[in-house]
């Protein structure tokens, strides 16, 4: 990727080709469930982080699979960032969205937030353990959360909504601006899904890039 040109896939090319997009100005991310956020400078390459914030010409990438891809885009300055948002990495967004106020000047109020497919709710059922840390640190309880509780019960089960608790801490820290994509990953077979596939799953790639003029 980037600097890396000669790694990427035939079927990345076509995707990049396809978009207009310079290989050298693609950035990706070594990625590890962290909540680490990157900023992107210069000319493409490959970071150790799970997300990336820039502007200009850059064009950010993260790989998913069931996890969630958060998009912000500052309506006003240009600025944007992605994230790789799974269960563990709950909480990156904020971290891309304070790069983009500390480097960029963004304010919540003109942020766009897009939460892209991922594995929904129902179709990712968790033990009762991992159901109460997740509740326990993203449950922001009824002044922010507008797709409901992070983790919901059925039948004495319990399930993690990943776009529900990222719905939440943006609402919380004054994103009004957000969209949903109500995909599956899990029971869409057009989108790759490590629960579904296993260890030979697909590999999507979310990809963030301003044509714009940035002034």
């Amino acid at each position: 990727m980037g600097v890396e040109s000669g790694n990427l896939s035939a079927c990345r090319t076509l995707l990049l080709d396809a978009l207009g997009v310079e290989h050298r100005r693609l950035f990706g991310c070594r990625q590890t469930h962290s909540r680490v956020v990157a900023l992107a400078e210069g000319d493409g390459r490959l970071v150790d982080a799970d997300g990336l914030a820039g502007t200009g010409g850059a064009a950010l990438s993260v790989t998913v699979a069931d996890c969630l891809p958060v998009y912000l885009y500052d309506t006003v300055s240009g600025a944007f960032a992605i994230c790789h948002s799974g269960w563990k990495g709950t909480g990156i967004a904020i971290n891309a969205l304070n790069i983009m106020k500390e480097h960029f000047g963004t304010k919540p109020d003109n942020v766009a937030a897009l939460l892209g497919p991922c594995i929904q709710v129902w179709d990712y059922q968790v033990d009762y353990e991992r159901a109460s840390i997740f509740s326990a640190e993203f449950d922001c309880g009824n002044g922010a959360r507008p797709l409901g509780p992070p983790v919901k019960q059925k039948y004495k089960k319990y399930f993690i909504d990943m776009q529900a608790a990222n719905a939440a801490i943006l609402t919380l820290a004054g994103v009004k601006n957000i969209s949903v994509c109500k995909n599956s990953t899990f029971t869409d077979k057009r989108l790759g899904s490590f629960r579904r596939e296993g260890k030979n799953f697909t590999k999507m790639m979310a990809l963030i890039k301003n044509n714009k003029k940035i002034i």
